[in-house]
């Protein structure tokens, strides 16, 4: 059986959009999933904005030493609970964050809602804008290996 997690990076994998929503209780409850403009304005957010470049704004991200089998994996302070070790995990590949110590864990529309105290709906309209501003970076494209 698959936790919530390995179950969301093994989806996010195989690609995002329409396949991604049903499976992450914030999306699929707030995006009607057949208006089409709804479902394209998340899946760019999805898809477009680099949650290592949002996470930076709020923390300190360094690169994870420990192995070299997964170096896409970045490691900081949590913003949320504060602990005094770096317990805040980016998986880069998935775009997905994980903190160790409070157990917080979604993709970069869940970090921007509960850093900036929005809705999940807000969120996306939020880093929709930033995105067509320029304010914040699109993901570098990344070649599977």
């Amino acid at each position: 059986m698959l936790d919530r997690r390995s179950f969301i990076l093994l989806l996010s994998s195989a690609g995002l959009g329409t396949l991604l929503a049903p499976f992450l209780p914030q999306a699929s409850s707030i995006i009607d999933q057949s208006d089409p403009l709804a479902m394209r304005g998340w899946t760019e957010v999805m898809t477009r904005v680099d949650l290592e470049d949002l996470v930076r704004r709020y923390t300190t991200l360094d690169p994870v030493t420990e192995t070299m089998i997964h170096p896409d994996r970045l490691r900081g302070r949590c913003p949320f609970c504060h602990t005094n070790w770096d317990s805040l995990l980016v998986y880069c590949d998935e775009n997905l964050y994980l903190c160790e110590g409070c157990g917080t864990d979604g993709c970069v529309i869940d970090f921007y809602a509960r850093i900036e105290g929005v809705s999940y709906r807000e969120a996306t309209s939020c880093l929709r804008a930033l995105l067509n501003a320029e304010v914040i970076s699109e993901r570098p494209v990344r070649h599977a290996r």
